[in-house]
């Protein structure tokens, strides 16, 4: 099963991208699935088919579908109003699904447990996602991690709290959550966190970066492989769209096919030893399955469209003489941008407006962090044993 997320700056042709690995991969003969979690939906206007929330063939192996927020409040409307109206009960009024959709953060949340229903259905090889531009996508992936780590630190306290309060609550009016919506907030966390893990593992998840050989694309490609890295998100190749052929750099165009050569080499050399696919400006625009098709050869040429194209070196622990050391990748981060804190058993690393808690390992858990270093792109955290308190 193999799982690949599209995301770049918008408007440089991720989603022309997503369709057109989907369908080279369904070519190929994989059960192919392309989702569109972007709210300015253009995934049916790639593929020159109206679509729907629900998946459509588009021809042999390959379906497609539109994540709509409303749809799919009102299809787990029953799972999530039984418990939500019983937790924001005031008196008589009761959370309508067109209501529920306006809370922030749930669009996302649909989006992620709906991959995740795919992904554990069995019914296709390959989901490719067509995701909202960098900065929504990056509040995608890291939602089920900062969503987790919130539950998890809340629940037990406010379940407590309800449990000793519940017996006094009702006489007065007061109601409280019962036990049931604690185990469907449990069974939600449980859910979130094996779709971390999903997302996570670099042998079937992965991100591809989308981008134009421009000076601000590149810049944000940059940042947005630096909070990927951040958080382990796995990405397995750069996509270089609308290179101007050798033909188109002349006249007018000359001083552009210039700029192109210059920001090509950055890229090269930026993200070295990851692939680097490249797709040209086209004569007309990419709409339609002929087109896709066209790009997706100029894409992968030789390549499997669908298998891991670099899998990298996430973030890792290794031994050393006085401890161990952690040891986590942030590709094109810069030191002042970086902090670093230890609180118990977890580690709150950050990285300009992005932070991440890692909760370390059992290994780990009985150390300190007792020196910092980031070099050569990586963040390396040496560990030793605490002092026993006398």
């Amino acid at each position: 099963m193999r799982l690949i997320v599209y995301t770049g700056k918008g408007g440089v042709g991720k989603t022309s991208c997503a369709a057109a690995t989907a369908l080279a991969c369904s070519r190929s003969g994989l059960r192919t699935l392309v989702v569109s979690t972007d709210p300015a939906h253009s995934l049916g206007d790639s593929l020159q088919i109206a679509l729907g929330p629900e998946p459509l063939l588009i021809e042999g192996n390959l379906q497609a579908l539109e994540i709509d927020a409303l749809h799919e409040t009102k299809k787990q409307w029953k799972s999530f109003s039984s418990w939500l109206n019983r937790y924001f009960h005031t008196g008589t009024e009761t959370i309508e699904s067109d209501e529920l959709v306006l809370i922030p953060g749930l669009e996302e949340i649909l989006a992620l447990l709906k991959i995740r229903t795919f992904y554990k259905s069995g019914e296709y090889d390959v989901i490719i996602v067509d995701a909202a531009p960098t900065g929504e996508t990056l509040s995608l992936l890291s939602l089920p991690d900062l969503l987790s780590w919130y539950l998890e630190k809340t629940l037990p306290n406010e379940r407590r709290i309800a449990r000793l309060v519940r017996p006094v609550s009702k006489p007065i009016g007061l109601v409280l959550p019962d036990e049931e919506f604690f185990d469907n907030l449990e069974s939600f966390i449980a859910e979130l966190d094996e779709l971390r893990r999903i997302l996570s593992n670099r042998e079937t998840s992965s991100v591809r970066l989308v981008m134009n050989p421009e000076k601000m694309v590149v810049q944000e490609a940059r940042r947005s492989y630096t909070y990927l890295s951040l958080y382990d998100f796995p990405v397995d190749a750069v996509i270089v769209n609308r290179i101007f052929p050798s033909d188109a750099g002349s006249g007018y165009f000359s001083r552009w096919a210039e700029i192109q050569a210059q920001h090509l080499a950055s890229i090269e050399a930026g993200f070295a030893g990851l692939p680097i696919l490249r797709a040209p400006l086209f004569e007309t625009e990419v709409l339609g399955l002929e087109m896709l098709s066209r790009l997706g050869a100029e894409l992968f040429r030789s390549q499997a469209p669908g298998k891991v194209l670099y899998a990298g070196r996430g973030l890792s622990i290794e031994k050393e003489e006085n401890g161990k050391m952690l040891r986590i990748p942030l590709p094109f981060a810069e030191k002042s941008d970086i902090t670093l804190d230890q609180k118990g058993n977890e580690l709150f690393v950050g990285v300009g407006a992005y932070r991440r808690n890692v909760s370390l390992p059992r290994s780990l858990q009985y150390m300190k962090a007792a020196k910092a270093v980031f070099e050569d792109h990586e963040l390396l955290v040496h560990f030793e044993q605490k002092e026993e308190v006398k």
